[in-house]
């Protein structure tokens, strides 16, 4: 889904915490027909775009190991059916994240997520408006104040304070794009 999250950001001090949480649910994710109520994770759309994002799980896992992070989860090659990718997870330093070649900088349209540490507010604002593309952003914090903070920074089309970042309905409530996401 174009809205999905393919970026987490969180800060260093809470950063191990979170992500033993999130593996584990990621782990726990049901992958499947898109007609099961189960599932949570559907099947790509053909046999090319299964390959294509298989293949990115690799090259995003290399750019990890190469730069310094790892692979937290990588349920890319299970046994699934139809076109079903399992989702990977990865950790990427932020000054890798930061690279416009990064896989973190890119639209994948696919399970994969890159999990970015920081240690100012600001480096998130920076990392968050690095991409060309920016239809959804989420902020999730229990700090009413970091939250004003970032709201005045953060560039996106859509902006969710502490709730999931899918779930507008196209055509019925405001929904657009920024830069070069979406209707502008």
């Amino acid at each position: 889904k174009c809205s999905a999250a393919s970026r987490v950001l969180v800060h260093k001090s809470v950063k191990e915490a979170f992500i033993s949480r999130l593996v584990s649910a990621v782990k726990d994710l049901q992958v499947g027909r898109a007609d099961e109520a189960s599932t949570f994770v559907n099947p790509l759309i053909s046999a090319h775009d299964q390959a294509r994002v298989r293949d990115i799980v690799k090259s995003a896992a290399d750019e990890a190991i190469r730069f310094g992070g790892r692979i937290l989860v990588d349920r890319s090659f299970e046994k699934l059916p139809g076109h079903c990718v399992g989702p990977a997870v990865v950790e990427l330093p932020l000054a890798r994240a930061k690279n416009p070649e990064s896989w973190s900088q890119r639209e994948i349209f696919g399970p994969v997520l890159h999990v970015i540490a920081y240690d100012h507010l600001m480096e998130a604002i920076e990392i968050f408006n690095s991409t060309e593309y920016a239809l959804t952003g989420g902020i999730f914090s229990q700090s009413q104040d970091d939250i004003d903070f970032t709201l005045k920074f953060i560039k996106s089309g859509n902006i969710y304070v502490n709730r999931g970042i899918t779930g507008a309905r196209v055509a019925i409530e405001p929904f657009g794009g920024f830069k070069m996401s979406g209707t502008g």
